[in-house]
């Protein structure tokens, strides 16, 4: 069984999205570029700068995600709880 991808949650301003962890580092560095800005749809279609993006990265395990009934997408698996060690004398044997 394959192991499940490394998740995360990313953050930009008032909007999360859930994607694997290496797409995610990938955006946020791409965002920390990024100005924020409003647009203008007066007749120039011009947009005004306001400042740094607010991004936010955060690692997400497995089970802290939840998909919506019918969803294309499978949700990573829970690991199976390991099995429970027992102990067991030992037995000697002589050699002849």
């Amino acid at each position: 069984m394959a192991a499940p991808k490394p998740m995360c949650a990313v953050t930009i301003g008032y909007e999360t999205y859930v994607m694997p962890a290496s797409a995610g580092m990938k955006v946020v560095e791409l965002m920390q570029q990024a100005i924020a800005c409003k647009r203008d749809y007066g007749l120039s279609d011009t947009v005004n700068a306001t400042g740094p993006v607010s991004v936010t990265y955060r690692s997400m395990r497995p089970e802290q995600i939840t998909m919506p009934p019918g969803s294309q997408v499978e949700p990573a698996r829970r690991p199976a709880r390991p099995k429970a060690v027992t102990q067991q004398s030992l037995r000697l044997t002589r050699k002849a």
